[in-house]
């Protein structure tokens, strides 16, 4: 599938302009595939997309993915509402990724 060529940011991109529809209807057909899944994870993160993020946390995706990325990259970012659902939904804050 000609998908997973696309950088990961592209494909974001394309996810919030078509909506939360689209992910799913993607996730559905495959986009299960770990590494493009935690690179979705990981800028959803980073965006302070909560619809995907609960979406994807929902279906499975290793919310430590990347050791700890996805959890780095939100509070590098200042997203204090994706911090609180990812420790709520068991994020580990020790990770090496989180030593400075």
């Amino acid at each position: 599938m000609i998908l997973w060529n696309l950088d990961h940011k592209r494909l974001c991109d394309l996810f919030e302009e078509e909506g939360l529809e689209l992910l799913k209807l993607f996730y559905r057909n495959g986009l299960k595939r770990e590494s493009v899944n935690i690179s979705i994870f990981s800028e959803s993160c980073s965006r302070g997309n909560m619809k995907f993020v609960k979406f994807l946390v929902e279906n499975g995706t290793n919310i430590d993915g990347n050791d700890g990325t996805p959890l780095k990259l939100a509070i590098e970012n200042d997203r204090l509402d994706i911090v609180e659902h990812l420790i709520r939904n068991g994020a580990n804050a020790h990770s090496s990724s989180m030593m400075l």
